[in-house]
């Protein structure tokens, strides 16, 4: 998009289909931290590592800004809720899905607001406008760049802001609309300029909504946490991998080792969770209460007990709600809140409890995080070496399909007949800039028929799909031989 060779909306997979960003989410602030590699001449697999990196840096210095302006922790404590939320084993397990990391931007946004609201409570009208207009264009980039934890955030402030509304004092609750009311012009400002800045994610996805339907709540609830999912950290996990393997392989044997799922806490930081959510309930700190609570009562809404939800609810009304499809994810978006909670109740009995306690608390929270799952499974020299090899595609190709797959098996028939060829092509399109008619995605084209390159009608599909969609100059690329070929 930044050179031009292609329209904003459109990628240059299942061509010539146009729209094809609304399909999947649409990693605008990853695309820019990754041209910045690119742009010093990072070659595209490591440059897409270091965005990874890049957001992880930036989620461990939000979250130390969030725990010591909006909680007022101790730079040691701030320091040690900010290397557990960077090292969260369920984010960890869940990185083949790298948008997941986008919660790291969920602090930042947290102090913008705090920002906005320390700015509405002086009634200084400029800096409430500006801080808000902060916010505001953040979360529009935050929703452009991946919407399941956009989406998360925006559903745990409303349930937030209601909760603090329930436990606050009424005088402090009308303190804050009247101030609210002073500074109306600006508020409808703000909402003016989300509507603007919003403009551009509602264009591309409204419409691809309306065409997909989204997803039913069948398919969301089959991805919702069990009660034993809150636990669910991986059989890799240091501590506590042999007990999620024998809880697993007694309980759940049909349960795969793997999946969406694999999203929950250690039994440490969540017992601690328990005891500092109980204590909360004395506790005046209104900001802490609203918080422990917010998260109970939003845990349960995803969570399934005997093949009923109370996400049915949520799946009705909220708006957004039928776009998510994996809500197990929603216990990554939890992590920050969890550990903050947690470690102000620490911090708060720490000194009773003795450095020697607390350090090898400290400790045991730590190890407890870490996993020796394998997570990333490319090698980087070999597969820059296949790109290498590739040869430039002959002048008259105008798009290009994958004739035969790499011949590698990664998962098993089923999954590599979807997979392998299609992430191939689309990389090699962004690559040599030459648009693919392969692809996969969240969503695919209307009656989109071209996995398992290896079946005897996969010509016969490629032809079917070129004749309907007048595709001209359509060339193959063999994976194999790496060879070139000008016609079906």
């Amino acid at each position: 998009m930044f050179h031009g060779a292609s329209h904003w909306s459109s990628t240059n997979y299942f061509y010539p289909y146009t729209s094809t960003l609304s399909y999947n989410d649409g990693y605008f602030i990853y695309g820019i931290i990754y041209s910045i590699f690119r742009s010093i001449s990072i070659n595209p697999l490591l440059s897409g590592e270091l965005v990874n990196v890049t957001v992880r840096i930036a989620g461990f210095f939000f979250l130390y800004g969030a725990a010591c302006r909006l909680l007022h922790f101790n730079w040691g404590w701030a320091l040690l809720a900010a290397v557990l939320f960077s090292i969260s084993c369920g984010s960890y397990v869940q990185m083949f899905h790298a948008q997941l990391l986008t919660v790291c931007f969920a602090p930042g946004m947290a102090l913008l607001l705090q920002k906005t609201l320390q700015a509405l409570q002086q009634e200084s009208k400029r800096s409430f406008f500006l801080w808000g207009s902060a916010t505001v264009i953040a979360y529009a980039a935050w929703l452009m760049t991946a919407f399941y934890m956009a989406w998360f955030f925006a559903l745990f402030l409303v349930l937030f802001t209601f909760a603090w509304l329930l436990l606050s004092p009424r005088h402090r609750t009308k303190a804050l609309f009247a101030e609210l009311t002073r500074c109306k012009l600006p508020a409808l400002l703000l909402l003016l300029l989300a509507a603007l800045v919003d403009l551009p994610f509602f264009q591309l996805y409204l419409p691809a909504a309306a065409l997909t339907g989204m997803h039913s709540y069948a398919s969301a609830f089959a991805y919702s946490p069990s009660v034993l999912d809150i636990i669910n950290v991986g059989d890799r996990n240091l501590l506590f991998g042999g007990l999620n393997a024998f809880l697993r392989t007694h309980l759940r044997p049909d349960f795969p080792l793997h999946n969406e799922q694999t999203s929950g806490f250690p039994l440490i930081i969540l017992s601690l969770f328990g005891l500092a959510a109980l204590s909360l309930c004395r506790h005046r700190d209104m900001l802490l209460r609203s918080l422990a609570l917010t998260v109970c009562l939003t845990w349960v809404l995803f969570l399934h007990v005997r093949g009923y939800s109370l996400y049915r609810y949520v799946y009705d009304i909220v708006p957004g709600a039928p776009a998510v499809r994996a809500i197990a994810r929603y216990q990554l978006f939890l992590a920050a809140p969890l550990i903050l909670v947690t470690l102000a109740f620490l911090a708060r009995h720490g000194r009773w409890l003795g450095r020697p306690v607390v350090a090898i608390v400290s400790l045991l929270l730590v190890a407890e995080q870490l996993d020796s799952d394998q997570i990333a499974r490319i090698n980087r020299p070999f597969e820059l070496a296949r790109l290498a090899k590739i040869p430039a595609p002959p002048a008259e190709c105008a798009a290009f399909y994958i004739s035969r797959d790499r011949g590698d098996n990664y998962a098993n028939p089923a999954i590599d007949g979807i997979y392998s060829h299609s992430v191939d092509a689309m990389l090699i399109a962004e690559i040599i800039r030459l648009p693919t008619i392969n692809g996969f995605a969240s969503f695919l084209p209307p009656h989109y028929q071209l996995f398992y390159p290896d079946r005897p009608d996969y010509s016969d599909r490629i032809r079917l799909y070129s004749e309907q969609n007048h595709v001209a100059g359509l060339c193959s690329l063999d994976l194999r031989d790496m060879r070139w070929q000008t016609s079906l």
